[in-house]
């Protein structure tokens, strides 16, 4: 049975916009201003990635404050969004106070809301801090057969926009993107799901002028081009440029009623099951044995340091069969996952030409002496196309036992090559990693 291990919300909702005839915004619901306040809508925050459901009907009385340039970085940092927007405003009257709130919309469906997920939120007003106050709120879906669990979450801060001059008004945050990573019975791997991010480019209602702005946008993909991440789904609604993994553009006159939301959608699994094989194999208090080595270099240690970069290659003639490697635990342990990365991944030349494990005998011991299987157990291995990035090796992981939710007691494992997949060049054959994963 599918069940949840954590549901996060998704990024990052700019000014929101109520309007009747808006199909691609959702409802916030108002803040009630005090008297003599007036009300605006900031840019927002983290929503349901996908699915966002619209309502209008929200009044807001306008400011004399005026709305002249946007400026919007985003960097996608693994599973967050570090989000820093710039307004400059000019107030020709005299000084206006105003509420700004910025809305989070959080699906609670499967997972309470962590305010964690929300860090070093803060309002500069003319480079001076402004004090926010956090309020959650219920939300009711319009749609009849909609059974998620939302509220609201608005970060709300009362300004005075002082008068006959410009301003700038700057927000930032790091918030979690939506997605929904799962476990289940079958394998032993957490399944991580698709990660999205929006960020909706409608104006705050009340701000003067801002229905037509100048915008500088920025967004900094680094982080994901280092994980290997697949780009899914990504819309950025004007011209802009790429250089490598950085996506600028700066637009003049822009209608933001009228452009559709920015949306990134991503996957990082590769990366994210990589991370989970080197944080759970066990590793701790490990005796490691080999029939040879080709030279200090490839060292049996390199097996188990959780470094595909650095290989054990055995050292006899031809190309190994015969050959083992022998892992002890310092007491007996719960197995339910062992994979290899067979041969030297460190490039796609050095891939090819060392021979690669095809076939090997497994043999499992519950104490010094007594086996689990007399004979061991037989396996065959794929020939894997070469796909290796060191923070994403996880499409280079050959899977051998995989026994979910159960698992086998083990003290000492046991691999023999049998058969190889011939090299290009050498004879050597090598194996980078060896990942047992289970419960001590």
């Amino acid at each position: 049975m599918l069940s949840p291990i954590t549901r996060m919300r998704v990024g990052l909702l700019s000014e929101v916009a109520f309007s009747a005839i808006v199909l691609v915004v959702l409802l916030f619901g108002s803040i009630i201003a005090p008297p003599g306040q007036k009300a605006v809508f900031g840019n927002g925050g983290p929503i349901d990635g996908g699915h966002i459901e619209f309502a209008g009907g929200i009044r807001i009385k306008d400011t004399s404050a005026e709305l002249l340039h946007e400026k919007l970085d985003v960097q996608i940092i693994d599973d967050s969004a570090k989000v820093r927007i710039i307004y400059t405003l000019t107030n020709p009257g005299s000084a206006v106070e105003v509420e700004y709130g910025f809305p989070f919309l959080l699906d609670q469906t499967d997972t309470n809301f962590d305010e964690s997920e929300i860090r070093n939120f803060r309002i500069l007003l003319n480079g001076r801090p402004q004090s926010v106050e956090s309020i959650k709120r219920p939300f009711t879906s319009r749609i009849e057969d909609d059974h998620k669990l939302r509220k609201l979450y608005w970060k709300i801060s009362n300004l005075t926009i002082p008068g006959h001059k410009k301003s700038t008004l700057e927000i930032s945050y790091t918030a979690r993107n939506y997605y929904s990573d799962f476990g289940v019975s079958k394998t032993f791997l957490p399944g991580f799901g698709t990660r999205s991010f929006q960020y909706d480019l409608s104006p705050a209602r009340g701000w003067k002028g801002s229905e037509h702005i100048d915008l500088n946008f920025r967004l900094d993909l680094s982080d994901l081009s280092r994980q290997n991440a697949s780009i899914r789904s990504l819309i950025i609604p004007f011209p802009y440029e790429r250089k490598g993994s950085v996506i600028t553009a700066q637009v003049q006159n822009l209608n933001i009623n009228s452009a559709l939301p920015l949306t990134l959608e991503y996957e990082n699994s590769n990366y994210k099951l990589s991370e989970f094989f080197k944080e759970t194999a066990l590793r701790s208090g490990v005796t490691i044995r080999v029939s040879s080595q080709l030279g200090p270099d490839y060292g049996a240690e390199n097996l188990i340091d959780g470094n595909p970069r650095t290989v054990w290659c055995e050292g006899v003639p031809g190309i190994g069969k015969g050959q083992w490697i022998e892992i002890e635990f310092p007491q007996e342990v719960s197995i339910a996952y062992i994979g290899i990365i067979a041969g030297v991944p460190n490039s796609k030349q050095l891939y090819i030409a060392n021979p690669r494990i095809r076939r090997l005998r497994l043999l499992e011991k519950r104490s010094s002496t007594e086996l689990i299987e007399e004979s061991g157990t037989e396996y065959s291995l794929r020939d894997l196309d070469y796909n290796f990035t060191p923070e994403a090796f996880f499409p280079m992981v050959s899977e051998l036992v995989d026994k979910g939710d159960s698992f086998n007691k083990s003290k000492t494992i046991r691999f023999e090559i049998l058969d190889v997949f011939p090299g290009s060049e050498y004879e050597d054959t090598c194996i980078a990693e060896i990942f047992t994963l289970g419960r001590n």
